[in-house]
């Protein structure tokens, strides 16, 4: 009778807590694990809980986060196939939330910024596999510019970004910081052809 209970216990509170197990596999046969999540009820298809995501049928692990109600909340990680986490960030109500770093299968740091409410916010590094730093820009939720360096640290490239979507001026440089190519973007269109600019022409003014 206890033993009844106790398992009454359980089985209410899974019910309660939205811990219906839904599980997705890479083969015909069900061997191999693709996804494996929780919904808040066996009728459901809404997500809660922890999530789980797979590659291929090795097991190694995809992607890892929670739900609630549906959206993705708290700290999600993203692996390479390889093992090495490929992002690490937070979600807020289903969209990227504080910091979010990304990363090389190498393990090394790719880029670093963050987001509120899902649009990138103040300062965000990008970098080079050895360190070194590759892009730099400031943004007010999303709107702002990105620069690009060359290994040597020349500027090659600055970007005007409005709401997270390349809007306004592309411009490309040469190692010796001349204009090489512009262009203009709206919401992350070209809205005119690239321009070559002549050596000569720069030369002349």
């Amino acid at each position: 009778m206890r033993y009844f209970f106790l398992l009454l216990i359980a089985c209410v509170s899974s019910a309660v807590l939205g811990q219906h197990q839904v599980k997705t596999f890479h083969d015909e046969e069900k061997q191999f694990v693709k996804e494996a999540y929780y919904t808040i009820s066996a009728e459901s298809q809404i997500r809660n809980g922890k999530y789980l995501k797979y590659y291929s049928d090795k097991g190694e692990k995809n992607d890892e986060g929670q739900y609630d109600n549906g959206k993705r909340t708290g700290e999600w990680l993203y692996y390479h196939q390889n093992g090495n986490i490929s992002v690490k960030g937070s979600f807020v109500n289903d969209l990227p939330d504080g910091q979010w770093t990304y990363f090389y299968r190498s393990g090394q740091k790719q880029k670093q910024g963050n987001f509120s409410a899902g649009q990138q916010q103040g300062k965000w590094m990008r970098f080079y596999e050895n360190g070194q730093k590759s892009g730099e820009g400031i943004f007010d939720l999303g709107t702002g510019v990105f620069n690009e360096y060359y290994t040597g640290g020349q500027l090659q490239r600055t970007t005007e970004f409005v709401s997270g979507k390349k809007s306004g001026k592309s411009k490309v440089y040469n190692t010796q910081n001349q204009l090489i190519q512009e262009a203009s973007y709206i919401d992350n269109e070209l809205s005119d052809s690239l321009k070559a600019v002549s050596y000569t022409h720069l030369r002349a003014h």
